[in-house]
């Protein structure tokens, strides 16, 4: 589509102008900035997504079901279980809607930022209490994480 919108407009203007090179360089970074863009809003929802299902159920679900479903929760307070909830939750908010609703789409990046610092504290403590086939999940999550937050900045 590009391309030919190229080839059309080098018909018309002088093949010795500067003109078509400038109009392809614009097209070209529209193009690319609508690709990024487009697969930092697929990356956000997939985190927004992932993380609203883990504060959801860490804010809501009994202490005694989650120490069966994740053991690092048998040695955490139960007011810290429900803290890093209603964090999770908040950030999955913060990662749409300052964006999509265009209010202090700053805030989106900070969420995204405050997503890696506690990817990086929940792989510090699955670390230290050697369940090392958690840490996968985590890194993932973080990288996905960074990455909004360098796009979104």
């Amino acid at each position: 589509m590009i391309r030919k919108i190229i080839r059309l407009t080098t018909k018309y203007i002088c093949c010795n102008s500067i003109f078509p090179l400038l109009l392809y360089l614009i097209l070209v970074e529209i193009l690319n900035y609508t690709i990024m863009n487009t697969a930092t809003w697929i990356i956000q929802g997939i985190l927004a997504a992932a993380f609203f299902m883990a504060g959801y159920m860490k804010s809501t679900t009994s202490i005694e079901k989650l120490n069966e479903k994740m053991s690092w929760t048998k040695d955490s307070s139960s007011g810290l279980i429900r803290f890093i909830g209603l964090s999770e939750l908040f950030a999955a908010l913060g990662l749409i809607l300052p964006m999509a609703l265009n209010i202090l789409p700053i805030l989106t990046a900070i969420a995204a930022a405050a997503l890696v610092i506690v990817m990086i504290l929940a792989i510090a403590t699955h670390m230290r209490r050697k369940e090392y086939k958690e840490v996968g999940m985590n890194v993932v999550l973080g990288g996905l994480a960074l990455f909004v937050t360098i796009v979104r900045f």
